[in-house]
């Protein structure tokens, strides 16, 4: 039987336990670091960390310059230590400096801390790898932070170009309303309600587009829209504001129910909301 193989299939379809089985088969066959790392990945997929853990220290006692053996335990110490996590990932990183996994995952890690340093490690990735998609859009979002937004445009664009996803559709809709061009503003949270996974919150910003040039119908319609495709709090909210304007005062008291149940934001924050007054006056919220 081909351990290997069958380990390979188990993992990929998430049969942890079995696949662990038929990498230790084939471990009894073979030890070679290839198949270790295998192993310690099923061991970290299957949250066995301690086991995991065991087999990366065979691995260095085998070959302690192999760069995938720091960029598992990198992984494993994302949520134990912070720091531990950085200088594996780094170790890794050090030992190859094409492994933009590393510096992917160093970039993530960063964002929490010191922006300046995710930064350094997007462009790292991107220098590697310039079709990484998760960097391009990921360091559009910082330097539109940053009020960056030309050099975020230009980001954006070259990760769209790799695929249509609904955040960087979003993004893009986010900076050009930003800059003032509300017709590509448009065209983008369009878009990003209309791929195959979109944003629930381009429903959101799409609408407010409309609300703020007067057109509540059209934003009643998209926040419907929205709702029709995933339920939240935010966007019912923000279609019983509509209706209040519109003087539907029970269709905006029967939203703004549902939005606030178990919303102690929004609870708190429509009585400060003057265009949900006469609502809360009416039925006594």
């Amino acid at each position: 039987m081909d351990y290997l193989y069958q380990a390979s299939l188990h993992h990929e379809n998430k049969n942890y336990k079995e696949a662990i089985k038929y990498y230790l088969l084939a471990l009894e066959q073979e030890v070679n670091i290839d198949l270790l790392l295998e192993l310690s990945l099923c061991y970290f997929d299957n949250n066995e960390e301690n086991k995991a853990l065991e087999t990366l220290h065979k691995m260095i006692l085998l070959d302690e310059k192999f760069p995938s053996t720091y960029y598992v335990l990198g992984m494993i110490y994302e949520k134990k230590d912070l720091n531990k996590s950085l200088s594996y990932y780094q170790k890794c990183l050090n030992l190859d400096p094409t492994y933009y996994q590393a510096s992917y995952n160093l970039a993530l890690l960063y964002e929490e801390i010191n922006l300046n340093k995710a930064k350094e490690y997007y462009y790292q990735t991107l220098e590697i790898y310039d079709k990484h998609f998760w960097s391009l859009v990921n360091l559009s979002s910082i330097l539109e932070q940053e009020n960056n937004d030309q050099e975020a445009l230009k980001y954006l664009k070259q990760a769209l170009l790799i695929k249509e996803d609904a955040i960087c559709l979003f993004n893009l809709g986010v900076i050009y309303k930003k800059l003032g061009d509300l017709k590509q503003a448009k065209n983008f949270y369009q878009k990003a309600i209309t791929v195959d996974k979109p944003y629930i919150y381009a429903y959101l910003n799409y609408a407010l587009l409309y609300k703020a040039e007067g057109n509540l119908s059209e934003a009643i319609k998209i926040y419907s829209l929205g709702l029709e495709y995933e339920e939240n709090d935010i966007l019912r909210y923000n279609r019983a504001c509509c209706f209040a304007l519109l003087k539907k005062y029970k269709e905006a008291y029967n939203d703004l129910v549902i939005a606030i149940k178990d919303n102690k934001d929004l609870q708190a924050y429509m009585h400060y909301d003057q265009e949900l007054t006469e609502v809360i006056t009416l039925y006594g919220l």
